[in-house]
């Protein structure tokens, strides 16, 4: 079992699934894979620095104002 770090339409999720099925997993929810944890506590660290890098470039404003 591995944690993958989904990425969809700017929104990142956690979700725990057998190592042979994370591109189905991806594939499913139409999202892109941004990392892959052996624990969730790394993968909800990994989210926390990505949500950072998001408000640094603005990326929430942006998708608030419905420009993204």
């Amino acid at each position: 079992m591995v944690i993958v770090v989904l990425l969809k339409d700017g929104k990142l999720e956690a979700v725990a699934t057998p190592s042979r099925d994370v591109f189905t997993l991806a594939r499913a929810r139409d999202a892109g894979i941004c990392g892959i944890f052996d624990d969730r506590a790394n993968a909800e660290a990994y989210i926390e620095i990505l949500r950072e890098e998001q408000r640094r470039n603005g990326w929430e404003l942006r998708q608030q104002r419905g420009a993204v």
